[in-house]
């Protein structure tokens, strides 16, 4: 068995794809507006795609291994959830609720 990739709820696929892809730095493999696809160079996908009756998605959650960019920082796609200063990580989440994890250095 292999795992094929990550999924990610987004009622705009192509816009999802397009952040993410430009903030962490990944390739977009596929791009539409019900289903896309970055990959990144350690060749982890994630896939994005609304929550239908076809294709059943909630919010779901990523690990970054690292600090925030400014360019994440400075999106309003992301906005701060918790932190956790003592334990070094932190928590943001994405318009869609998909929850991103920073594990701080």
């Amino acid at each position: 068995m292999k795992i094929y990739g990550i999924n990610l709820l987004s009622a705009t696929a192509s816009l999802s794809a397009e952040i993410y892809a430009e903030i962490f730095g990944m390739k977009i493999i596929a791009k539409g507006e019900k289903h896309s696809e970055i990959l990144s160079s350690s060749g982890i996908k994630i896939i994005f795609s609304p929550d239908d009756r076809n294709c059943r998605v909630s919010p779901g959650s990523l690990t970054i291994d690292g600090n925030p960019s400014e360019k994440f920082i400075q999106s309003d796609f992301f906005k701060i959830e918790q932190t956790f200063p003592h334990q070094k990580y932190l928590s943001y989440l994405d318009r869609y609720d998909n929850r991103i994890w920073f594990l701080l250095n």
